[in-house]
């Protein structure tokens, strides 16, 4: 039990100082731009954006795990408003499933490679898959659906 807790706490420990060491990077990277950039106003060096860490990556990585069923009901409003309803229903559903499948892939992927740059590509467009619901949804105009 103890010896488990040790190695538990060494790489806690390990990814910490990893984390550290790319925030570093990142502000480096960051203050380096800014210093080339003369009409550049004050910028706090301790300021990190999210987006260009490897939390947003492990973020967007868990998110689309959880949320990727939307993909279904989005791939039928998307082809519901290109081809009709029935098409949307039927050929819809396949697409959705199939961008469900390949969303929750690509979640697990960002989420095992999340310490791994770049941060702030994602691999699927739009970013989310509640984004993509969103876009199909408030696109539709059909009818009986």
């Amino acid at each position: 039990m103890k010896r488990n807790l040790l190695v538990l706490g060494l790489l806690v420990l390990v990814l910490g100082l990893t984390f550290n060491a790319f925030a570093e990077d990142m502000k480096t990277e960051e203050t380096a731009t800014v210093q080339k950039n003369e009409s550049a106003a004050v910028i706090n060096d301790n300021e990190m954006h999210y987006g260009k860490t490897c939390f947003n990556k492990l973020g967007r990585g868990v998110v689309n795990i959880f949320t990727s069923p939307a993909e279904i009901p989005a791939g039928t409003f998307r082809v519901c408003r290109e081809k009709g309803d029935f098409l949307g229903v039927t050929l819809g559903t396949v697409e959705g499933f199939f961008q469900f499948l390949i969303r929750g892939i690509v979640g697990v992927y960002d989420t095992a490679t999340f310490i791994i740059p770049p941060y702030n590509k994602p691999i699927m467009q739009p970013e989310y898959a509640l984004d993509s619901m969103n876009d199909s949804f408030h696109d539709y105009q059909g009818g009986s659906f």
